[in-house]
């Protein structure tokens, strides 16, 4: 099975959507904890106001604990846009390699639309290393570079693979 081109680009993008889905699961851990401690947060604010008299110091604290409690909802709607975006991301890499693979055949119109369909999954492969590039250009960190490498290779190893007379070995 593993011997079929066709077979070894689909792994190689469902590996891609696999690394890309760790990004909203741990950011979903995230929110989660933060969530937890925004509800403590909220019940310290509403136990103090609801002891009526407030004094100067404890309304400057409220007014901290309140300022806070803005950003930490700001910060957990940040990161649940994000989870969505990413996970929309390889949502449409995963559709678009298994309809290329399901869409494939050795001759005509579907090799057409199989290399047609990969085009586009290739594409919005790209865009990951160009997102990768653009931050190291703000900053040099060795995982970025490996991660861009590497779906690069893999990038370059799916195309050869998908433009050339291999895909119907």
């Amino acid at each position: 099975m593993l011997k079929k081109k066709v077979n070894i680009n689909l792994i190689l993008a469902l590996v891609l959507v696999a690394g890309l889905l760790m990004i909203p699961i741990t950011m979903g851990i995230v929110v989660n904890e933060v969530s937890g401690g925004l509800d403590i947060l909220g019940e310290d604010m509403s136990k103090a106001y609801a002891d009526g008299q407030i004094d100067t110091v404890e309304g400057h604290g409220l007014i901290l604990e309140g300022a806070v409690y803005g950003f930490g909802v700001f910060s957990v709607t940040a990161l649940i846009v994000v989870i969505f975006m990413v996970g929309g991301y390889a949502g449409l890499l995963f559709i678009f390699a298994v309809l290329a693979r399901l869409v494939f055949a050795k001759t005509g119109g579907r090799l057409l639309a199989y290399r047609i369909l990969m085009g586009i999954e290739y594409v919005l492969q790209a865009g990951i290393v160009v997102f990768l590039i653009s931050i190291l250009s703000e900053g040099f960190d060795i995982m970025f570079l490996i991660l861009a490498l590497m779906i690069t290779a893999g990038l370059i190893y799916s195309g050869i693979n998908t433009y050339t007379k291999r895909i119907c070995e």
